[in-house]
């Protein structure tokens, strides 16, 4: 290539110059290695593209060279000796450098050519001796094309007019090189790694010569440099391949794999699917657990655990018998019994009170020999009691004054069933109770209140429904039909340990969390009242809410649905949601004066009036009958199995509760307390400190160690001193107390929850404690209802206590619970991101991002780690990473295995000016010597071939090889005789000749060709019978003005009008060779219409959201059509009906026109005629993968035609005017002009052999060959129709194919769009602003 396009030089004469392009090159290359290559190639000269055709043969192998390595080739020279007219022999030796070894070659060269004659005399001894000189070698590899690009400088001189070299005496740096320049010149370059003027080179970006790939990227590192692929492809920097999974549409729980046609996508392992939707599989479909075991899934896969009533490790179980007590709950303070069912029951000894799980010692009522004032109040305390004064007095409780203004209700005379509110500063007003009637002074029950007497269970609210009627609605954490109400074993607070001034917030399936109430203090499990909260004794109406409002006053304000002063509250009659119906899962809006309307809660289903908990009906644990302690796990597809949860023994079905203080380790004076089945707190005794695991005597309670009676209680009276005071019913001096047999009340039979009172001196009587009901021998807890009418917020439940009730937010909303907000649900609380990744919350999921450094899904992400960073290379190497690490290579100059190099010692023949005919010799001064090689002539810098004019004797057509000091001649291929004279062989006249049958042979010098005969095409040695179209099966249609027009190809038939409507203007039209469709858009009334081929059942489309529709194409296969708007300046699809619409592209667009449709190949063709910058576009046709096709030498492209029989797509430019075609992949290379000087072009449809284009200057339709030329032909068109004409297309029959939508719509319910690799993408409908409609 060096000789053929050198620059020539003085009088020099390159190939070119000498051959015009056609010639015969034979080259032999003999490697070092072993290794040969024979080539011969046949350049033809060149065609009308301007380019060089050439046939080649190769026969041979070359030495192993990876795309990877590093290939450099030095500075040469190469001489070009002239045997004898037409023929050129060149001969040299060679080396190439592969990292770091070096392989040597030879070159045997000959070129023949037709050489004019009388030319010999004038050039005989200019081109008996041609050198070339060739320098700035580069070689390329691009792996995704497979091509290796090489480009050089080169340098044609006479050999023979002794041109002296410039560069013996030159001032360049060095660490630059002396290249010749001009006919005397020459100039100095740095070289690879170095920058400047080359007289003086500094080291530089060790990136400027780098071997990384076109689609790489070159990263500097120190004085070395690696490669890395750019964004979209993979390799190692050095080799960049177009990585098709970087868009792919995997689940982000699959892995990608590229394929020769695209990507394939694989499920993980644990999940399954189809690689584009992946699910997490079940590890415990197939497990190894014991019969008697059940399976838990894992990360690592699943866990085998062993049923109740089995020991084991889960894969083996054997039956175990347990003592339903061995691991109770009971408090230390309890004692255990079994049940028969295996169960247990827990009961507080003697002189303690509790459910069994929890006991306290019995303490005595302090404020029942209180010394409190008569306006105070008492409060019982551990060890005495505290007395508050009364609303309306103050004082220390002792001693309680009134307040300046008197209270007129501190002696009323209401009724018992009545509250008193002061009216004035003396005077006050008595008003009944609710449920109650009367003047306040006398009440009685109201007959009108249906709820005055109810049979509602215990644990529901009454609602009257009507005058006289009501219904019962069971409490939260009960279930029933409000007139039986059982505990919901679903609920953890149905049994709960929680103080009863406390409320118990359930925090997760199986455990909950007790709070003390307002106006108490303590940890939930025990609470006593806060004597600093006005509120902790108030006078507020029960439905109202107490507010402290400073230090010792409180105020009290009505609940909602309620109206008053707070201290007396009744029901709004204006809020119809007072008194409701509604579900206690359901929340109640009013929709007018007197009506309201109840909706479920989020995961609630029913009519609000019954709301149950919905369920899933494809998880078979939806419903089921697992015990409350017990987890659901699906074990097909309607089955399930029951396993019970951690600090829960039994089937699943029954589980019950271990204790988890049965092995605490609290200290031995502490009390241990289950919160829940697993878990369990500690806590040091009265009289000692610690964390409960370890407690110690508390040495500053003077009580510790006592000297008081048993029956008498130790109050500390100073720091260090105490003082003992006997029980009720005992006397003494608090040291020896002793039964008070005066006292009646001392051996009573009152019940537990009543007190004694001693009526006379041997008599007493029995009082239930607030809160029970009974005749004080026997006491029962009242059972009160307190969320009948609560204040909660419809977005909150309320939950009754022992003295009121407590409101809390449903899920999904936060607040106090009078008050209720939907929460911010944060996706990325629980994600699955990688530890290197951060997560992204969206509407309705999230997703995940790996960290800068890091590469991945966001699910998995691994470190980008440069396998050179951290290199062992020797300082003398370079590093070069591969894919399974890194290599090291010595530097030019060093030998070894790149972890270790050695200098090799200094070469003085390494830069030699010897000719290249000759061989260089270092010299014992330090320099060197050149000597002619045998054959040549001269001082060793310029050597001469001694034996051109013995190869003379030759025959032209014969080829001179040198042997020795002799020569011999060997006639040429295509040619016989003894070298000396040789004679043309005739190929065509021998039988067995290569020609196809339906070929002619034609014999020429030195060999023969082959040509098809008429009527068949191919290269001679193979031919095919060429089948065209009948001229009568042939016809366009075009659109001019109102009319649609079909004309045939058949110069003999005529032509007719098919379609015409008053006042459209129709600009683009389509056909669908399946159904025999015309389609077209109307730009005067924005319609988009179509018609049978022959003008029938004409339908208007889509008439809507159009502005100026223009180019139309049908895609046949898939059943759709797409559009350009030029108005809004985008593309869209839809089904051939006009259906499911949808907006493709909508940016980056100017003037779009025409547009063409690939269905085989999924993709799309679009024209811009952006004056500014017009373009050709494609995509796929989703839309995807949108690529600049032509953006240079255009003026205004407006048509647009595809041709599948040579995969070439052709366009008309009205402002280059010329009709242009190219290869359908884009490359520019293939793009030539048909018609150079056309008028005005605008359609373009391609039949046939031919090309059909509409010009708006002559109104014409003309027509050329598809192989271009420069005249063309109009056809003849029918009568009808005015104006100029838009567009043009062919009528033709389907080709023979398939696509991923052409059958059941590829599966998708509403738009199936094909794409490249016969791929294709279900899309859903968008509307007409481009946002996507849900669909299937």
């Amino acid at each position: 290539m060096a000789w053929l396009f050198a620059l020539p030089s003085g009088k020099g004469y390159n190939g070119f110059m000498l051959t015009g392009g056609k010639f015969r090159q034979t080259l032999n290359i003999t490697f070092s290695t072993g290794e040969q290559m024979l080539i011969t190639q046949d350049f033809q000269g060149v065609d009308e593209n301007g380019y060089i055709r050439v046939i080649a043969d190769w026969n041979g192998n070359i030495p192993e060279i990876t795309p990877s390595d590093y290939v450099f080739v030095d500075d040469h020279k190469e001489e070009y000796v002239r045997h004898r007219l037409g023929v050129i022999h060149t001969f040299a030796k060679r080396s190439l450098q592969v990292n770091d070894d070096t392989i040597s070659y030879t070159m045997d060269q000959t070129i023949e050519y037709d050489e004019c004659s009388a030319d010999e005399a004038d050039t005989e001894y200019i081109l008996n001796f041609m050198r070339v000189s060739m320098t700035e070698t580069y070689l390329i590899y691009e792996a995704s094309e497979e091509i290796l690009r090489f480009s050089m400088i080169g340098k044609v001189t006479p050999a023979s007019e002794q041109i002296d070299d410039p560069c013996v005496s030159n001032n360049c740096d060095r660490n630059a090189q002396c290249l010749p320049a001009g006919d005397s010149g020459f100039r100095c370059k740095c070289n690879e790694g170095y920058e400047g003027n080359g007289q003086t080179c500094t080291g530089s970006n060790p990136c400027a010569q780098n071997s990384c790939d076109v689609n790489g990227y070159c990263i500097p590192q120190a004085d070395r440099y690696t490669c890395a692929c750019n964004a979209g492809y993979q390799g190692d920097g050095y080799t960049c391949s177009v990585d098709r999974c970087a868009s792919s549409r995997c689940d982000p729980n699959a892995r990608c794999v590229e394929t020769t046609q695209g990507y394939e996508c694989y499920c993980n392992a644990g999940f399954t699917g189809d690689g584009f939707r992946c699910q997490v599989s079940n590890p415990c479909d197939n497990n190894a657990c014991d019969a008697n075991a059940y399976c838990v899934p894992t990360q690592a896969g699943y866990q085998c655990y062993c049923n109740d009533g089995y020991t084991g490790n889960g894969y083996n179980c054997q039956e175990s018998v347990v003592n339903p007590c061995d691991n109770n709950a009971c408090d230390v303070n309890a004692r255990c019994v079994p049940s028969p069912s295996g169960t247990y029951q827990c009961f507080c000894n003697q002189g303690y009170v509790g459910n069994g799980v929890n006991c306290r010692e019995e303490e005595s009522d302090h404020c029942a020999n209180n010394n409190c004032d008569p306006n105070a109040r008492c409060v019982s305390a551990v060890f005495g009691y505290q007395c508050f004064c009364d609303p309306g007095y103050r004082g220390d409780g002792y001693t309680c004054q009134a307040n300046n203004a008197t209270d007129p209700c501190a002696n009323h005379t209401c009724d018992t069933n009545a509250r008193c509110v002061a009216s004035a500063q003396d005077t006050y007003e008595c008003y009944c109770f609710e449920g109650y009637t009367g003047d306040g002074f006398t009440c009685e029950v109201d007959p009108a209140n249906p709820c005055a007497s109810n049979t509602c269970d215990a644990n529901a609210r009454c609602v009257a429904s009507a005058q006289d009627a009501y219904e019962c609605s069971c409490l939260e954490g009960y279930t029933g039909d409000g007139f039986t109400c059982e505990v919901n074993p679903a609920n953890p607070c149905a049994i709960n340990t929680c103080d009863a001034n406390a409320r118990c917030v359930a925090s997760a399936q199986d455990a909950y969390e007790c709070s003390c109430l307002e106006g108490y203090t303590g940890d939930g499990f025990t609470c006593e009242v806060n004597p600093t909260n006005p509120c902790a004794i108030n006078t507020c109406d029960a439905n109202a809410r107490c507010v402290a409002s400073a230090q010792d006053a409180y105020e009290c304000s009505c609940l909602e649905g309620y109206t008053g002063d707070g201290f007396t509250c009744e029901v709004n009659p204006a809020n119809p949601c007072a008194i409701n119906t509604c579900d206690v899962n359901a929340r109640c809006v009013a929709t007018a004066q007197d009506a309201y309307e109840c909706s479920c809660l989020e995961g609630y289903t029913g009519d609000g009036f019954t709301c149950e908990v919905a369920v899933d009906p494809a998880n078979p644990c939806a419903i089921n009958t697992c015990d409350a302690n017990a987890r659901c796990v699906a074990s097909a597809q309607d089955a399930y199995e029951c396993s019970c949860l951690e600090g829960y023994t039994g089937d699943g079905f029954t589980c019950n509760a271990t204790d988890p203080c049965a092995s605490n380790v609290c200290d031995p004076n502490a009390r241990c307390v289950a919160f829940s089945p697993a878990i369990y707190e500690c806590s040091c005794l009265e009289g000692y400190t610690g964390d409960g695991l370890t407690c110690e005597a508390n040495t500053t309670d003077p009580c510790v160690n006592n000297a008081c009676d048993m029956n008498a209680r130790c109050v500390a009276s100073a720091q260090d001193a105490y003082e003992c005071s006997c029980l009720e019913g005992y006397s003494g001096d608090g040291f020896t107390c002793m039964a008070n047999t005066t006292d009646p009340c001392v051996n009573n039979a009152c019940d537990t929850n009543a007190r004694c009172v001693a009526s006379a001196q041997d008599a007493y009587e029995c009082y239930c404690f607030e809160g029970y009901t009974g005749d004080g021998f026997t006491c029962e807890a009242e059972q009160i209802n307190f969320c009948a009418n609560n204040n909660c917020d419809r977005n909150a439940r309320c939950v009754p206590t022992q003295t009121g009730y407590q409101c809390f937010c449903n899920q999904g909303y936060e607040g106090d619970g009078y008050s209720c907000r939907a929460t911010q649900i944060d996706r990325c609380a629980n994600n699955a991101c990688d530890v290197n990744a951060y997560c992204v919350s969206t509407a309705s999921a999230y997703n995940c991002y790996c960290n800068d450094g890091f590469s991945g899904d966001g699910f998995v992400c691994r470190e980008i780690v440069d396998p050179c960073a951290n290199n062992n290379c020797d300082v003398n190497a370079r590093c070069v990473p591969s894919q399974s690490g890194y290599q090291c290579y010595c530097n030019q100059g060093f030998n070894g295995d790149g972890f270790t190099c050695q200098a090799v010692s200094v070469d003085l023949c390494y830069n030699n000016r010897c000719d290249f005919n000759a061989e260089c010799s270092p010299a014992q001064d330090g320099g060197y010597s050149c000597t002619c090689n045998q054959g040549y002539e001269g001082d060793g810098f310029t050597c001469r071939n001694t034996l051109v004019n013995l190869c003379s004797a030759c025959d032209a057509s014969a080829q001179c090889i040198p042997e020795g000091r002799g020569f011999r001649c060997v006639c040429r291929s295509g040619f016989q005789g003894n070298g000396l004279v040789c004679e043309d062989i005739d190929e065509c006249s021998q039988s067995g000749a290569a020609c196809h049958r339906y070929a002619t042979c034609y014999n020429v010098r030195g060999s023969f060709s082959c040509y098809c005969q008429p009527g068949y095409e191919g290269d001679g040695f193979s031919c095919q019978e060429v089948t065209q179209p009948e001229l009568d099966d042939g016809a366009l249609i075009y659109a001019r003005g109102m009319a649609v027009m079909r004309v045939p190809l058949n110069a003999n038939k005529p032509g007719n009008k098919i379609v015409f409507r008053s006042g459209q203007t129709i600009v683009g039209l389509g056909y669908d060779c399946q159904e025999e469709y015309i389609y077209w858009t109307d730009v005067s009334g924005r319609t988009i219409s179509r018609a049978k081929a022959d003008g029938s059942s004409t339908e208007v489309l889509i008439s809507r959201g159009l502005s100026s529709p223009e180019g139309v194409a049908v895609d046949w296969l898939s059943r759709n059509m797409y559009w350009t708007d030029s108005g809004y300046d985008r593309i869209e699809v839809a089904n051939l009906d006009g259906s499911n619409r949808r907006v493709l592209l909508k940016t980056d667009m100017i003037n779009p026109r025409a547009i063409a449709v690939d269905p085989i190949g999924g993709l799309m063709y679009w024209t811009d005629w952006n004056r500014d910058a017009p373009k050709i576009e494609r995509a796929n046709m989703d839309g995807s993968e949108r690529s600049v096709l032509v953006d240079s030498n255009l003026g205004l492209p407006n048509g647009l035609s595809l041709d599948y029989t040579t995969s070439q797509i052709c366009w008309t430019d009205a402002g280059t005017k010329r009709i242009e075609c190219m290869n359908m992949n884009g490359d520019p290379l293939t793009r030539f002009t048909v018609l150079p000087n056309s008028n005005y072009p605008f359609s373009i449809a391609s039949y046939g052999f031919k090309l059909y284009w509409s010009d708006w200057e002559t109104k014409s339709i003309q027509t050329i060959s598809k192989t271009g030329g420069s005249e063309s032909t109009d056809l003849k068109l029918p009568r009808g129709g005015n104006g100029r004409i838009y567009s043009v297309t062919a009528i033709t029959s389907c080709p023979s194919t398939s696509n991923a939508c052409s059958s059941n719509n590829g599966g998708c319910s509403s738009l199936c769009l094909p794409t490249q690799g016969g791929q294709r993408y279900c899309a859903c409908p968008t509307n007409l602003e481009g946002n996507e409609v849900p669909c299937v």
